[in-house]
């Protein structure tokens, strides 16, 4: 689905809050580098009680898209795979 862009230039509200969950995640395994979780682990513990409300769907948007930028890695089996900070995606 492409971007859906203002007449003032911001991207659609969908996309500005999958950015939003995407550097909340970042955030907190910059805080936690060792950490790693399950889609359900990562809602209930490593998100604020607000966007633990949010569907899960866009969470795991979230997650298959920094897996796809390698900023994450999803380990263990296919289909409740943990998520893991990305070994190049280590900052500091």
């Amino acid at each position: 689905m492409a971007d859906m862009v203002s007449p003032l230039g911001s991207t659609s509200p969908v996309r500005d809050d999958d950015a939003r969950v995407g550097e909340l995640i970042v955030a907190y395994l910059r805080d936690h580098p060792l950490a790693e979780d399950t889609l359900e682990g990562i809602l209930q513990f490593w998100l604020p009680r607000q966007i633990q409300l949010v569907e899960g769907r866009r969470v795991k948007r979230v997650l298959d898209d920094l897996v796809s930028t390698r900023v994450l890695e999803a380990v263990g089996n296919s289909i409740n795979p943990r998520y893991r900070l990305a070994p190049s995606g280590q900052t500091s």
